[in-house]
C-alpha cells in the first residue's frame, strides 16, 4: 500500500528510523505487500527484521497496539509503542532449585520488568504465538504478535480488530469499556488521516459510524432501563436514567437521534406527574385508614411532587390540588383532636400535676 502524501506520525517515526540504517526490504518487495499477513510471511522467509510489530489481545491493555523500532542494541532492533512497552530480543534467566538455565527469546516489558515471554531462536522477528506470563508481572491472557513491513496496513488491521471489540463490548452493555476502546482507536487512525487510499477512507467511514452508533445505543439503552424503572415506581431512578440516557445524544445526529430526543424529553416532563399520582394515590390510602400519624410525612413528599410539576413546566390538575388540600386539613384537625384528647385525659386526673401537663397539651394544639 502506498500513498501519495507523506503522512505523519507512526509512519513519519518509521521513515526517520529507515534514513537511520539500510532498507530491511527493497522498495520493489515492500510495493508488492498488501496486507500484514502477507508481510509477516514474507519476513519469515526473508529473514529480515519487521518494520512494525502489532501486539494484541495483552492482559495488560496499553501493552497492545503498534510497536515501530526504537533503537538498535547488541541483539537486534528494538521495538516501542506509544506507552511506553518494548519488545526486544534477549537472553533470559530462569532459577531452579539447583541451576540457572539460560536461553535465547523474545521479551516484551517496560520499566525494566518483564511482563511476556517466548523462546526463540530467530533474533529477527518474534513468533506471533507462544507468549507466557511472567510470574508477579504478566497479566493473562498473554499477547499475540503480527509482524509487518507496512505501518499503514499494521495501523489498519489494528483498527478493524479495535472495531470488532467495540461492537462486543456494546452487545454486552459495557458502554464505559467500548467508549475507551473507542478513543483508542480513533487515537490510532489519527496517524493515517493524510494517507489517500480507498482501505483508509472505509476504515474511516467505520470509525466514524460508531462514534454516532455507540452513544445511540447506550441512550436506547438507558431509556430502556428508565421504563422498567417506571414500572416499579422507582421515579427518582428513572429520572436520573433519562437524564443520563439525554446527555449520550449529545453529539448524536440524525433523525433517528432527533427521534429519542424527543421521547425523552416529553418522558422527562411526565416523570414528575406520573410520581405525584403514586404519592398522591398512596397518601389518599392512609387518608382512607384514618392513618394520621403516617399521613404527615406522605403530604410532606406530595407537596414536594406537586414542586416538581412546577419545575419540570406542568400544571397541576386543580381536583388533585383541591383533594391533597382537603387531606392536609382533615390531618391538621385529626391531630389537633388527638393533642386535645390527651390533654383531657391528663386533666381528668384531677392533679396539679395533670393540670400542668393539660395546659402544655391544650397549648401545643392551639399552635397547631
Amino acid at each position: 500500500m502506498t500513498s501519495a502524501v507523506q503522512p505523519p506520525g507512526l509512519v513519519g517515526l518509521l521513515d526517520a528510523f529507515k534514513t537511520s540504517r539500510t532498507p530491511l526490504l527493497n522498495q520493489e518487495a515492500s510495493n508488492d505487500l498488501t496486507n500484514a499477513e502477507t508481510n509477516a510471511r514474507r519476513l519469515q522467509d526473508s529473514h529480515v527484521a519487521p518494520d512494525v510489530l502489532l501486539v494484541s489481545g495483552a492482559g495488560w491493555e496499553k501493552a497492545n497496539g503498534i510497536y515501530l523500532p526504537s533503537h538498535v542494541d547488541h541483539s537486534g532492533v528494538v521495538y516501542k509503542n506509544g506507552q511506553g512497552f518494548l519488545v526486544s530480543y534477549e537472553e533470559h534467566a530462569r532459577e531452579t532449585t539447583h541451576t540457572t538455565r539460560r536461553w535465547l527469546g523474545w521479551i516484551l516489558g517496560i520499566g525494566g520488568k518483564p511482563l511476556y515471554t517466548v523462546q526463540s531462536n530467530s533474533p529477527e522477528s518474534p513468533p506471533p504465538g507462544g507468549w507466557r506470563a511472567v510470574r508477579d508481572w504478566g497479566r493473562e491472557p498473554v499477547p499475540t504478535v503480527c509482524t509487518a513491513v507496512d505501518v499503514v496496513d499494521a495501523v489498519l488491521v489494528d483498527v478493524r480488530s479495535k472495531l470488532i471489540t467495540i461492537d462486543k463490548l456494546a452487545q454486552q452493555a459495557e458502554w464505559q469499556a467500548a467508549a475507551e476502546e473507542l478513543l483508542r482507536t480513533q487515537d490510532q487512525l489519527s496517524h493515517l488521516l493524510d494517507v489517500e487510499s480507498p482501505e483508509v477512507t472505509y476504515i474511516l467511514a467505520e470509525v466514524q459510524e460508531r462514534e454516532q452508533d455507540l452513544p445511540l445505543k447506550q441512550a436506547k439503552a438507558l431509556k430502556k432501563d428508565g421504563d422498567e424503572t417506571c414500572i416499579l415506581g422507582d421515579w427518582p431512578k428513572a429520572q436520573k436514567l433519562y437524564q443520563k440516557a439525554h446527555r449520550c445524544l449529545v453529539k448524536c445526529d440524525g433523525p433517528e437521534a432527533e427521534q429519542l430526543r424527543s421521547e425523552l424529553l416529553i418522558i422527562r416532563q411526565h416523570v414528575p406527574l406520573k410520581r405525584l399520582e403514586q404519592a398522591r394515590t398512596e397518601a389518599k390510602c392512609d387518608f382512607q385508614a384514618a392513618e394520621w400519624a403516617g399521613l404527615d410525612a406522605k403530604l410532606e413528599l406530595v407537596q414536594h411532587c406537586m414542586q416538581a410539576v412546577k419545575e419540570a413546566g406542568m400544571l397541576i390538575p386543580l381536583e388533585s390540588a383541591a383533594e391533597v388540600e382537603e387531606m392536609r386539613l382533615e390531618c391538621t384537625l385529626q391531630r389537633v383532636l388527638g393533642v386535645k384528647r390527651s390533654g383531657d385525659t391528663e386533666a381528668a386526673r384531677g392533679t396539679r400535676e395533670g393540670f400542668a401537663a393539660a395546659e402544655l397539651y391544650f397549648a401545643t394544639a392551639l399552635k397547631s
